[in-house]
């Protein structure tokens, strides 16, 4: 999940889905070139709305306190930008969090 400034995404699922119990489904693709033995995993994510909400509010959290405007594992792993001046530690803390939270909501 990438989180950028300036943008609510508590706000845009009270707009698209007012009621409390509503459900929304969200698709966004990421593909890459590569290929392992011809096979393509396919994964996602299912949240009821209340559960999306408060994983989005902890999910900033966690962008802020690591001073990260938004999250790729790939750089969390490799140490590239936005996460190139962070220590190898503070990147495995930041991944950690990260995970914990997904698996939480």
């Amino acid at each position: 999940m990438t989180v950028r400034p300036g943008g609510d995404f508590a706000d845009i699922l009270d707009a698209v889905v007012p009621e409390p119990r509503g459900l929304v489904t969200i698709f966004q693709a990421y593909f890459d070139e590569s290929e392992s033995n011809g096979v393509l995993g396919v994964a996602g994510y299912v949240f009821d709305k209340r559960s999306a909400k408060k994983l989005d509010a902890e999910w900033r959290q966690m962008l802020t306190r690591y001073g990260m405007p938004f999250l790729h594992m790939s750089a969390v792993a490799h140490g590239n930008e936005p996460c190139d001046a962070m220590s190898k530690d503070r990147r495995i803390a930041l991944g950690r969090r990260a995970i914990d939270l997904i698996k939480k909501h």
